[in-house]
């Protein structure tokens, strides 16, 4: 996943042979943020479901 953002996010900034060669060089970085990306949308509804009963808990008197 982290190849084909990096890919999309550089090739408009730059030729495409400079782009393979930067995601060469940087490809343990690349993987990192690919990993995360993938990883937040399975972390967001557990949050935000625990962020909604805080909030609910919190309005109604107890």
């Amino acid at each position: 996943m982290g190849r084909e953002y990096f890919s999309l996010a550089a090739v408009r900034r730059m030729p495409f042979t400079e782009a393979r060669s930067l995601r060469a060089r940087n490809g343990a970085s690349i993987f990192l943020v690919g990993l995360a990306c993938s990883f937040i949308p399975f972390v967001a509804p557990l949050v935000g479901a625990s962020a909604m009963t805080r909030l609910v808990k919190s309005l109604v008197p107890a």
